[in-house]
């Protein structure tokens, strides 16, 4: 079964990846993310674990807004009154909790989306 726990440590080892695989040993940075900077994948990556693929490829196909507050407070490690300028932070949690529940639906499912919400929404767990 598919909890926040399993969705949120998924995202934190696509953000280590991403941000240079501190204890991971995974690239700096993606192939996709080389060739949106135009550098090409080169032979000097390494290759991206199936479970990372899967999360990149996820994020990349969210809507602007969702890849940038998963961006910022994963891989950036924003502070949640940070995420988003000129919101209160009530505000900014409800939308991290919309892009990460966004997310989880189009990695594992419908049905996986429905346990995420009710594992967080069941014990009261905050998101951040």
């Amino acid at each position: 079964m598919v909890t926040y726990d399993f969705v949120e440590y998924r995202l934190e080892q696509w953000a280590a990846w991403s941000a240079g695989g501190h204890g991971l040993g995974f690239p700096r940075m993606s192939v996709e993310g080389r060739a949106m900077k135009g550098g090409g994948g080169g032979g000097n990556t390494m290759h991206c674990p199936d479970h990372v693929a899967l999360v990149e490829r996820v994020v990349l196909d969210l809507s602007d807004e969702h890849k940038a507050l998963l961006i910022n407070r994963y891989i950036k490690r924003r502070p949640l009154h940070r995420l988003v300028k000129g919101i209160p932070r009530s505000t900014a949690r409800r939308r991290l909790m919309i892009a990460v529940f966004t997310f989880t639906r189009r990695a594992y499912g419908i049905a996986a989306e429905a346990n995420v919400r009710m594992s967080v929404y069941k014990v009261g767990r905050d998101v951040v």
